[in-house]
């Protein structure tokens, strides 16, 4: 079964090369292509790329001439006002991501209290950039991180899932488990 793009700048693109008008936003990535950097942007035509970024990066390309030579120019995603979906970051380990993180920072656990209001108001979750952790089939978060969960600024540990019937919950449904029950609350519901 095929999810259906979301109705955000970056999913709302037409396939066909000669549709795309300068100034239009893409959602690209850079490849190498016999030895040369490329950025693909979704349209079966590599575009020639001469900047810094590495292979496999993921960026936001805004396109500068139009068809049949395109050419793009890179927009930092801090500089884009609209959503453009999640970021991913990389690091040598989860804890070396979590202590780096200058946000709020949830795990996710079955040991942890259940999430309330009146906690994402106590916390202050909503104050700052939030980074949700979630652990896996075979290791839950404390696990992961042994004793160094104590060494975590900013970190709370929130059960979104109490009384659940099953060992572990599915990764696919505990995000969207957790980030519907985080946007009700950051909705101001009580």
């Amino acid at each position: 079964r095929v999810l259906y793009p979301l109705k955000i700048q970056n999913h709302l693109k037409n396939p066909d090369p000669k549709k795309i008008q300068v100034g239009d936003m893409r959602d690209a990535i850079i490849i190498n292509y016999k030895g040369k950097k490329f950025v693909d942007i979704g349209i079966n035509q590599l575009i020639p790329f001469f900047g810094k970024e590495k292979y496999g990066t993921r960026v936001a390309a805004q396109i500068k001439t139009v068809h049949p030579k395109f050419s793009v120019k890179i927009i930092p995603r801090n500089e884009i006002s609209e959503y453009w979906g999640y970021k991913v970051k990389e690091g040598p380990n989860l804890f070396s991501v979590l202590t780096a993180w200058n946000g709020n920072i949830i795990l996710t656990s079955r040991k942890g209290k259940i999430l309330t209001k009146s906690h994402t108001q106590k916390y202050d979750i909503f104050g700052k950039d939030i980074l949700v952790v979630f652990g896996s089939t075979e290791k839950g978060v404390h696990e992961i991180l042994g004793n160094n969960i104590r060494k975590i600024q900013n970190a709370k540990i929130f059960n979104f899932f109490p009384n659940q019937a099953t060992e572990t919950v599915r990764l696919e449904e505990a995000i969207l488990g957790t980030l519907s029950i985080l946007n009700f609350f950051n909705t101001n519901h009580t």
